[in-house]
Order: C-alpha cells, then structure tokens, then sequence
C-alpha cells in the first residue's frame, strides 16, 4: 500500500519539476453524450445533480445488527450473484471515501473523498477526487511551493477522448482549464489510488469471487430509501492470493491485497435485486506489516446509486483545453 501511495506523490512531483514554456491548445469539438437507461432492473433513479466531491450520504436506519453466524455456502452464492447482477449495470453514479490512520510521516490521519457517474456500455464517465489532504500531509515528497496545487482533481470520458482538470497541471505552464489525454492514460491514473478504476467500481469485489473467501449475514439497512442486507466477506490474502489465477493475481495486487498477513474485512450491502449499494474495505497491517504499509489502518468506501440511470456529460469548450501530449508526452498509465 505504501509504495501505490508514494508512487502517486512521486509521479505528480515529477511532472511538476518537467515543466517548460506554455503549452499549446488543441481544438476539440464540444460533445453532449446521453446514455439511455440500462434495460436492466434498476433501483429507483433519483434526479441527481452532477457528481460532488461529499463523502458519501446515506439517508439510512440504523442497522439492525445481528449476532454475526459462520458464513454458508448460500451466503456465498448471494455475493457472486450480486457481482454478477451489479455488473450488468452499465450506468450509475457513486460516492467515496479513503480514511488513512495512523501515517507514519505527516499528519496522524487524513482523508479524501471523492464522487462519480458512470456509463461502461457508451464508455462515458465523470469523476471528482479532493486532493487537498495530499497538501496537509506534510511529508517531504510534496515541496511546499506545490502545496497550493493540490485540491480537487477533476476526469471526464467520452469514448477514446478524456479531460482532466487539476491545479497542479497550471505548474507544467498550462494555462487553460482542462487537459485532454487518451482514456486509456486517464484511466490509468485514476487507477492508480490503490482504488478501484472509477468506471467500473465493482473492479475490486470481483478480483474476491474465486471461492476463497468466507460470506456470512451481519444485518440489515436502508441506504437512500432503499432496503438492503450486509454482508461480511472475511479475506485472507495469502489463501486468496494461492487461489487466484494471474489475471486475478495482477488484480489483487492492483488493489494491495496481497502481501499482508490476517484477515481483511469488507462489508458489502445488498438490496432484494440483487444489486451492490455499498462497501467498505478495511484494511489493518499486522504489526510487522506496518513499517511497509506506512499507516496503521486504512478504510475505503464505496456507494454505488441510481442503477440504471441516464448519465449525460458535455465535453469542455475546445478553447479551454490543451492537449496533454504538448507537455511532452509524460504519460499516467502504469
């Protein structure tokens, strides 16, 4: 975990420090994209504004919390199906939150949030990440003179084209708003949080369905006016990572769950469709784990809404964009 985290503040330093002269513009045609509706039964959409950097909402009761029995095979055949249900869903929007605990360097937590909407089918995406908290850490790979270009991260996709919107890039000498790039690029480094790739947040739970976890009912909860059961997946990355194929392997270790020694709980919320609404991932490095880690604990959440829903996003005006590729060719992807 340590070293996808150090790695972000080391690649941001050194396209900060490869700066030159002033960037030229490209011209990109302004695009409105709607996405029709997935055919697939939905929950009830919402008319939801564009996507905001808030943590995640949840207009919830309180959790109806049961004495937690072992996990059964039927339990486990509910998660699958839920994956399987949840990733016909080509569109939706979503809402996050990354809590680190006990940071070796800088302050002893922070935080950062981060939201989204999303259409796979017509490859159409829009998300939001705050990354002011890298600026308050405090630690020696963000020179304090970058301090101030860190804050809210902005991505936008409309098919092969996609835009990025980030104060640090105004150091490269950009002076426009947006920055275009490949989707492939632009996806690599929204990857690269040590988080699922933000189109396809269900990325991270299906590297799990290989049947080496354990599945058990912990109780129930309304989320957003819409009745869900949670479910506790109890993972133990080295038999997860012996039972994994190298695909799943490469997506384990994507996401830093290999390498760490105990069990990783994740909490996953599942309404009467079938259909993932929430989870959250805790993570809690043993005692000898920590030093590599950097951190004492780490908490990621994740609420997916508005299955089904229209997603419409509009490209930035051609005069507000520079085409990222005029930098130099520093590329995201990795």
């Amino acid at each position: 975990m340590k070293r996808n985290w150090i790695g972000l503040i080391a690649l941001l330093t050194l396209l900060a420090a490869c700066g030159g002269d002033a960037a030229e513009t490209t011209t990109v045609a302004p695009v409105v994209t709607t996405a029709a509706p997935s055919a697939t039964t939905a929950a009830p959409a919402t008319t939801a504004a564009p996507a905001t950097t808030a943590a995640p909402a949840t207009t919830a009761a309180p959790a109806t919390t049961t004495t937690m029995a072992s996990g059964s095979s039927s339990d486990a055949a509910a998660f699958s199906r839920a994956l399987a249900n949840t990733s016909e869903i080509n569109s939706g929007r979503m809402e996050g939150l990354i809590e680190m605990m006990g940071l070796e360097d800088g302050p002893e937590d922070f935080s950062i949030t981060f939201s989204g909407e999303f259409d796979n089918a017509e490859r159409i995406f829009h998300f939001i990440m705050d990354m002011s908290a890298l600026a308050e850490t405090g630690t020696d790979e963000i020179p304090p003179e970058f301090a101030g270009a860190f804050g809210e991260m902005e991505m936008l996709q409309i098919g092969d084209e996609s835009y990025m919107k980030f104060g640090l890039f105004s150091i490269l000498g950009v002076t426009t708003e947006w920055v275009s790039l490949p989707t492939d690029d632009a996806a690599g480094t929204a990857g690269s949080f040590g988080t699922p790739t933000p189109s396809d947040p269900l990325e991270f739970l299906r590297a799990l369905d290989n049947g080496q976890v354990d599945v058990a009912i912990v109780g129930t909860e309304t989320i957003r006016g819409v009745a869900t059961t949670q479910y506790r997946v109890t993972v133990d990355p080295e038999k997860l990572a012996e039972g994994a194929t190298d695909e799943e392997l490469e997506a384990l270790e994507a996401q830093g769950l290999v390498g760490f020694e105990g069990a990783v709980p994740i909490d996953i919320w599942i309404d009467d469709d079938g259909l993932i609404h929430r989870y959250v991932v805790e993570v809690t490095p043993t005692e000898a784990d920590a030093a590599e880690a950097g951190f004492g604990m780490m908490t990621m959440t994740w609420e997916i809404f508005d299955h089904g829903d229209t997603i419409e996003v509009t490209a930035p005006d051609p005069a507000d964009v520079t085409d990222f590729g005029s930098l130099g060719g520093f590329g995201f992807s990795g």
